[in-house]
């Protein structure tokens, strides 16, 4: 690439986009834009050197060659044909490309690198009779292409290999984590690198030491040996020398304890290996022992572990192991605040805890939780420390309780309460009183007068109450599926007899 500004785009995982590009900005970058599972920018050499360098969120750093339209496989080789590749590289050098393709004319996304590299061998063997060789592991010069919608965009990779490979690691437990996203945890849970770091399920420290060099200052990149730009035709020395001695001149010494623990032996050992690997042995202190066993420096801080979520876990293992991690961190950790990264969302349900926040991001194909818990001290309600503020004396035996602390219930209703228990109402008492449910007389009560005797009944009501009385007693109504719907009841055929 040629010197001066350049666009560029820098990769990094779902869920990390605003994190990278907080990142970007801090070191100066301009025309920030946030893309899905990237973010774009501009700056010159020291901007793309620094992104490859500081930023502990971005995977690759990628240069914009150029745009163009295609309409078939021919118009992409002709069109990088027309590419002056001894620009960029030479005929000694090796070369890699990667294909995207969605939505297009070329639909195999090997086909599209295929032509590409058959464009760019024609053209050197053209001008020198020799060709450069490719080279899928480390490469000189790593081609990268996209093609959506026929537009292409035509890229070459800064970074070489992925910015996860730090360059610290050199032994591995089953499954470990993305030295990436472990970062990007650390990013997303605000911690400043000032007080205590916690991770009791350390696995082979890939947490630890990334929290280790947040908290010294120490860059992503600075065990990492090999960058692609440095092999760059047009590659400014005196710009990258500048970015790692201003960066290597900020490493301090971290203030907090950082501590890791884990119940496998095998596990403490491999986190050793690199832990030593990458010097950080001094500020990182490892323990052998349980989650449910360990036990948190004082001064309260911040916990992150990333539990085992393998989908062939079965759920009963993975619901104890988290009840586990529910009880240790109710009990050991008071004052943490505590993060937990998990795909298994049915086995995070029994941590029995109500998280604060829920972030989601992806562990490459897995879908993930990144769950924070905050552990209290006590109550997180704050008491009452009112001055003023005197305890109720305590009532009579006959008092009234009231409704409300400052206010009694109105006199005339309590009166006038009592008058309808007692049924004591004076003439002058203008309010009529209904009667109680209790104070209706029974139907063979309500027939006799005041002196005990039957009440005549009126005109037809003996007639209606035998006839009720009657049906009520032989049989009642049934209903009748062959009469109609207008007359669908009748008597019993005794009664209609009789």
């Amino acid at each position: 690439m040629e010197n001066g500004i350049h666009k560029m785009v820098a990769k990094t995982f779902a869920g990390l986009e605003g994190v990278l590009a907080d990142e970007l900005r801090s070191i100066g970058a301009e025309n920030i834009e946030i893309l899905r599972r990237a973010v774009s920018f501009t700056g010159d050499d020291e901007i793309l050197y620094k992104a490859n360098y500081l930023c502990r969120t971005a995977l690759r750093i990628l240069a914009l060659i150029d745009t163009f339209k295609i309409k078939n496989e021919e118009d992409l080789y002709n069109r990088i044909a027309k590419t002056n590749w001894s620009k960029y590289m030479d005929k000694d050098n090796t070369f890699a490309i990667d294909a995207v393709v969605f939505n297009s004319c070329i639909t195999h996304t090997k086909y599209a690198a295929l032509k590409m590299k058959d464009a760019i061998v024609d053209q050197f063997r053209r001008k020198y009779n020799t060709r450069p060789d490719v080279d899928t592991k480390r490469p000189d010069f790593r081609l990268s292409i996209h093609i959506e919608n026929d537009n292409c965009l035509l890229y070459v990779d800064s970074s070489g290999s992925s910015l996860n490979k730090r360059g610290y690691r050199v032994a591995s437990t089953e499954a470990p984590i993305n030295e990436v996203l472990a970062a990007g945890l650390i990013k997303l849970s605000g911690w400043d690198g000032k007080t205590n770091f916690v991770d009791p399920m350390c696995g082979s420290g890939t947490i630890l030491i990334e929290a280790a060099m947040v908290a010294s200052n120490i860059p992503a990149g600075y065990y990492r040996k090999y960058f692609s730009f440095i092999s760059w035709k047009n590659f400014n020395a005196e710009a990258w020398k500048k970015v790692v001695s201003d960066s290597e001149a900020e490493i301090i010494e971290p203030e907090g304890e950082i501590i890791g623990s884990d119940v496998s032996m095998q596990s403490i050992e491999v986190a050793k290996r690199n832990i030593k690997n990458a010097k950080l042995h001094h500020d990182i202190i490892l323990k052998q022992v349980s989650i449910q066993d360990s036990s948190a420096p004082e001064g309260g801080g911040i916990l992150i572990t990333n539990p085992p979520y393998d989908e062939r876990l079965e759920l009963k293992d993975a619901t104890k192991l988290y009840q586990e991690i529910g009880d240790a961190l109710k009990t050991s950790y008071k004052g943490f605040n505590s993060w937990l990264i998990t795909s298994n969302s049915d086995a995070l349900k029994f941590v029995g805890l109500a998280t604060d926040k829920r972030i989601p991001l992806f562990n490459g194909a897995l879908e993930c939780t990144f769950a924070k818990y905050d552990i209290y001290e006590g109550s997180k309600r704050t008491p009452r420390r009112d001055a003023d503020f005197k305890p109720r004396e305590p009532r009579e035996a006959n008092e009234q309780k009231p409704r409300r602390d400052d206010q009694k219930m109105d006199l005339r209703k309590i009166e006038y309460k009592k008058k309808r228990e007692e049924k004591s109402f004076d003439s002058k008492d203008k309010r009529k009183s209904r009667p109680f449910k209790h104070d209706y007389k029974k139907p063979e009560e309500a027939r006799r007068d005041d002196s005990g005797r039957f009440k005549p009944f009126k005109r037809g009501e003996r007639q209606r109450r035998e006839e009720f009385l009657g049906n009520r007693n032989s049989g009642e109504r049934r209903f009748d599926r062959n009469r109609s719907s207008k007359d669908s009841y009748r008597r019993d055929e005794n009664d209609s007899k009789s």
